[in-house]
């Protein structure tokens, strides 16, 4: 998944495109925070999960504004 949002953002160069394919990039890395997080039995990588959230709040704000 994370391979596909890199693809995505080399290859388009349309801003809308760009800020899509990091965003999916941004859900692939959440998923590995959570499913190491639950493989070591910790509760860092649902913290860090909502972390990542924020910011990809943060970037669908950015990306509202643009369009």
């Amino acid at each position: 998944m994370f391979a596909l949002g890199l693809i995505g953002l080399l290859v388009r160069r349309n801003i809308l495109f760009i800020l899509m394919s990091t965003e999916v990039m941004l859900n692939a890395a959440g998923l590995a925070f959570v499913v190491a997080g639950a493989r070591w039995a910790a509760a860092d990588g649902q913290v860090m999960f909502i972390l990542v959230l924020a910011l990809a709040a943060a970037e669908v704000s950015i990306g509202l504004a643009l369009s």
